[in-house]
């Protein structure tokens, strides 16, 4: 210790040298007495001496230093001739301590005490608590036989429902699909109830190597979020869904933008609560004041009770779909021609030309029917610039959904795209956008899904909906838009007296049901002993009546297969041999073989181009077709 504070102890070694030399000093002169002549003596030796001193080392001394060395010396002589004449008193003691420590100052600033070095900060890992998220990440996540091997936690952050961590990847290897390929496992490790107390988002840095991972310890969705009212908001032309896992900001639903307006897809098992969400939907979007709510429900109204009441047009049963499609596609021809004569871009939707959006609930059963699925694929791709919509929700998100037409399906899914969970276990991967995520580990709480971003500015989140408890009632208090004359005419019939439809069906249905508990009607293992109606999506012949009376079987028209080709060979669809038949009974003409068969002219149209691809009909006049053997019998 001494040595190291030597160069800080020279000062006082040379105030104590002096004291003692200044007391000899006077004692000498005591012993000789003459004092003056010792003072004087010792005064001019201690001089002479500094001045050969300096001499000597006037090259090693630096010349900032050299005035203070000079005057510390001058001092010191200074001092010791006093002493040697005065001795060491009180006043000469505390004029040398004040004098020499006032010209130690620069030496003492030259030469401080240095400060400890900095001692190193213990490794995180050792401090860590062993149950600390980062510890429990890299133990059982981030381990070489874990589900991200080599990943790891940093920037830890409190949120207002929990924690935020930055989870850096191996880049190359992992990426924000491989987090959300692995929730269930990640939960696991990290000691959490499920994936629910788990959010992924990407990155702020944007970075793709990095994901932002929340981990909630008391998520504001854990307890059911009540439906308070509508919710849309004009700026942005989107309903609010319900709150995100995390608590920032709500789910989205895109109604409106510039020009046009959206649909979209909801997929969600028994039980998940994709009717509910779709009541939650419709009722904000009836509260706009300019959207008009259609509903279909194969199962005649059971899917939601309230939609098939309250909704603007209510088709129950794929027979009254079907209908519906059929007259959308009149109403979405005529507002296109609407646009081009009044020069028009896009839709707007204000009271006198409200949005349609149509609500089809297990669409899967209705996209079977290859009409429908042909209709509503023309709708989900232009209806979209005439403030046409289709909302469709079904249980499963796979091709056979959308009766395995991908058009069909990317159509839809361009609009929104909301998750629920599901009850089928091959559904992973099958979702642009939510690729790893597999609907069928989703937690088992209604209403709990994840948003797909569609827009490129939103997120791709877990939310909860809000849950409707009298949609009935909101329904009912809430009013809708009337649809504009253009899009009424061009319905048609089937729209205008949809209400004395819709009481008749229901009389037919209960009908049937008074018919079995009276046990008019017989069941057996293979279906009541009185057939069910033909389906809408069976061709009707020519000269047909649907007063052929309730289960009578219909057999399509034989007609002579084309010269050099079989029926079978040339692959013909049902729908292909109805409008063959068609032609064989006469009617050439696309409107009479959409008379003939009940079909929309955007159907038709699409048959009649593939029966002219496969060769099997011709046009030998304009307007009009004809089977490859007539034409040539008639040449």
């Amino acid at each position: 210790m001494r040595h190291r504070l030597r160069r800080q102890l020279m000062p006082h070694y040379a105030v104590g040298g002096l004291l003692l030399a200044g007391e000899a000093a006077h004692l000498a002169g005591l012993a000789t007495g003459d004092p003056a002549a010792v003072a004087g003596m010792v005064g001019a030796s201690t001089a002479g001496g500094a001045l050969v001193a300096g001499a000597m080392l006037r090259e090693r001394i630096p010349a900032d230093r050299k005035r203070w060395a000079a005057a510390c010396a001058a001092g010191g002589c200074a001092w010791l001739a006093t002493a040697a004449g005065a001795g060491v008193t009180w006043d000469t003691a505390a004029l040398l301590l004040a004098g020499g420590y006032a010209l130690a100052l620069p030496h003492w600033r030259r030469h401080r005490i240095p400060h400890p070095g900095a001692v190193p900060l213990a490794d995180p890992a050792a401090v860590e608590d062993a149950t600390s998220i980062p510890q429990l990440w890299r133990a059982n996540v981030g381990a070489p036989d874990g589900p991200l091997p080599g990943s790891y936690l940093t920037d830890q952050a409190e949120i207002p429902y929990g924690e935020a961590y930055t989870a850096q990847l191996r880049p190359g290897r992992q990426d924000i699909g491989s987090v959300l390929a692995r929730l269930n496992l990640i939960a696991s490790g990290l000691l959490l109830t499920g994936p629910e107390d788990l959010v992924v988002d990407r990155h702020p840095s944007g970075d793709s190597s990095k994901v932002l991972l929340k981990v909630l310890t008391h998520s504001p969705i854990r307890e059911t979020v009540w439906f308070t009212g509508p919710d849309y908001d004009p700026e942005t032309g989107t309903i609010g869904l319900g709150p995100f896992a995390d608590g920032q900001d709500e789910a989205r639903w895109r109604l409106y933008s510039e020009d046009s307006m959206w649909g979209g897809v909801i997929i969600g098992g028994p039980g998940s609560g994709k009717s509910m969400l779709s009541e939650n939907i419709a009722i904000s979007a009836a509260a706009t004041g300019c959207t008009v709510i259609l509903y279909g429900d194969p199962q005649e109204g059971a899917s939601s009770p309230a939609l098939a009441r309250y909704a603007h047009w209510p088709a129950l049963g794929t027979d009254q779909i079907l209908d519906m499609l059929r007259a959308l596609e009149r109403a979405c021809q005529w507002r296109a021609k609407e646009n081009a004569a009044y020069g028009l871009r896009g839709f707007t939707p204000s009271l006198a030309r409200p949005g349609i959006l149509v609500i089809i609930d297990e669409c899967h059963r209705v996209f079977r029917i290859e009409e429908a699925r042909e209709l509503a694929d023309w709708l989900a791709r232009e209806g979209r610039k005439v403030g046409i919509a289709l909302l469709v929700l079904s249980q499963y998100a796979g091709l056979e959904t959308f009766g395995g037409k991908e058009s069909l399906r990317a159509s839809i899914m361009a609009g929104n795209t909301v998750v629920l969970r599901t009850a089928s276990k091959t559904t992973r991967n099958i979702l642009a956008g939510l690729e790893g995520i597999d609907p069928a580990t989703l937690p088992a709480i209604p209403g709990y899904a994840y948003q797909v971003d569609t827009t490129g500015k939103g997120r791709t989140a877990p939310f909860r909906s809000r849950r409707v408890k009298d949609p009935e009632g909101w329904l009912a208090r809430t009013p809708q838009a009337d649809l504009d004359a253009l899009v009424v005419n061009a319905l048609g019939p089937v729209y205008t007296e949809r209400g004395a439809r819709a009481e008749a069906a229901l009389e037919t249905l209960r009908a049937e049901v008074e018919a079995l508990k009276a046990g008019a009607i017989t069941l057996s293992a293979t279906g009541p002993t009185r057939p069910p109606a033909p389906a809408r999506d069976h061709a009707r012949p020519a000269g047909s009546s649907s007063s052929a009376g309730l289960g009578a079987v219909v057999a399509f028209p034989t007609f002579p297969a084309p010269a050099g080709r079989e029926r079978d060979g040339a692959q013909v669809t049902q729908a292909q041999a109805a409008v063959l038949a068609a032609i064989a009974a006469g009617h050439t003409t696309p409107a009479a073989i959409r008379a003939a068969t009940g079909w929309g002219e955007t159907y038709v149209r699409r048959l009649l181009g593939e029966l002219l691809d496969k060769g099997l009909i011709t046009k030998p006049a304009s307007g009009r077709y004809a089977l490859v053997e007539q034409d040539q019998a008639t040449g």
